[in-house]
């Protein structure tokens, strides 16, 4: 169940081609819990991906226009990022598959549990629901110290870094102070060397602190985003918001169709539009979103935050080429073996730890998971003991 960009890849093309050989006229559905693990999924596949909210219709106020009583149209559907997926998600996904729709779920147990309740995967994993696991380390990627590394946290072992390979770093500093400023030296060197602020992800396991994504992002945005006369800003409470500054969404948004994790960058001010559509007076924030232009009035900029740097969670299914990541007792609390994994495996490309190695050694033997109670496990083990063991079949 480690993911992999080049075996998970090849999976999923794999068994999309498979399927249309054998049934040239089915239909097949491809989603995921965010805008940005839909938006990859479809570029892996050259198909049409979309989030599990939006596959579902969810509207504001009411149920999914999809469900018991009107299940998805698909003969197949593949669902990545199943780690992110919480009970309720779950829960309104499995209502609106009809008995003879196939499913495949796509994920990794190893990384984050979701935000919401619960445990999905992991809990259907561990009550013995059919499976294959991704174990095998492909050629091309071991030369990578990003997946070995990946690895060798998986087992808890210590990383290793070969210094004679340039996508590995691990620069000692115990001072938080000391980190945050070699955290904003590595980006500005990363923007020196030719990569774009998008190539960038900053991973912090909190938001409060010197090394959080508050402090962070607002010492980001000064270094790699000033001030200037040609750039517009609006100012709110503690925040300000500037032409060129990448941005996050917190929420879902339904009616701007704007979700919760997707990033963008801000591109200017624009008049706000009514409920009817008219334009009004106020001046709002205008930011582009892979191409979609979202207008935000003053009081809905209270679901957008600085994305300079963002919480490990946060990260989850999305990648980027260069990860830039603290790694501090001073973040105690939150030092666990998946944090740290699922934020080294959100790199493609480079990955750059800042911090001291007992931080990482703590994180790494910490294994313990949160314990959720949800009795999930215990219901599917309940209902697949009336299936007979011979029907109870994996594919892959």
């Amino acid at each position: 169940d480690s993911e992999y960009a080049i075996a998970s890849s090849l999976k999923r093309n794999y068994a999309k081609h498979s399927y249309k050989k054998h049934y040239p006229e089915a239909s097949i559905g491809l989603c995921a819990p965010t805008g940005r693990a839909a938006r990859k999924l479809g570029e892996l596949t050259g198909m049409n991906s979309s989030t599990i909210h939006m596959m579902l219709g969810f509207r504001p106020g009411a149920e999914p226009e999809y469900g018991d009583d009107m299940p998805l149209p698909f003969d197949l559907i593949f669902t990545d990022e199943v780690s992110m997926k919480d009970l309720q998600l779950a829960y309104h996904l499995f209502q609106a598959i009809g008995p003879n729709t196939k499913v495949v779920l796509i994920g990794d147990s190893d990384q984050l549990p979701s935000v919401g309740p619960g445990n999905v995967l992991h809990d259907m994993i561990t009550a013995g629901v059919p499976h294959v696991r991704l174990t095998e380390i492909f050629r091309q990627a071991q030369e990578s110290q990003i997946i070995m590394n990946a690895h060798r946290i998986n087992n808890g072992e210590q990383i290793v870094i070969d210094k004679n390979k340039d996508d590995f770093f691990f620069i000692e500093q115990p001072e938080p102070e000391r980190i945050a400023h070699l955290v904003v030296l590595s980006v500005l060197r990363f923007l020196d060397k030719g990569h774009k602020l998008e190539d960038i992800l900053v991973l912090s396991p909190m938001k409060k602190g010197v090394i959080g994504t508050e402090e962070l992002n607002n010492a980001l945005q000064a270094a790699v985003n000033p001030p200037a006369l040609d750039k517009a800003e609006i100012k709110t409470v503690g925040r300000i918001y500037r032409q060129g500054d990448k941005v996050i969404q917190i929420r879902n948004d339904y009616k701007k169709k704007i979700l919760n994790g997707d990033i963008g960058v801000v591109i200017g001010t624009a008049l706000v539009k009514d409920e009817e559509g008219e334009l009004t007076d106020e001046i709002g924030l205008a930011c582009d979103f892979h191409g979609k232009v979202v207008v935000y009035s003053k009081h809905e900029l209270k679901d957008l935050l600085l994305a300079y740097a963002i919480t490990i969670h946060k990260a989850q299914g999305g990648q980027a080429p260069v990860v830039i990541m603290p790694v501090s007792t001073s973040h105690y609390v939150m030092l666990a073996r998946n944090l740290i994994y699922t934020g080294l495996t959100r790199a493609e490309g480079v990955c750059v730890m800042i911090g001291t190695r007992k931080a990482l050694s703590v994180a790494i033997s910490n294994n313990k998971m949160v314990q959720r109670n949800t009795a999930l496990r215990e219901r599917i083990e309940s209902n697949m003991q009336s299936i007979p063991t011979g029907q109870r079949k994996v594919y892959g």
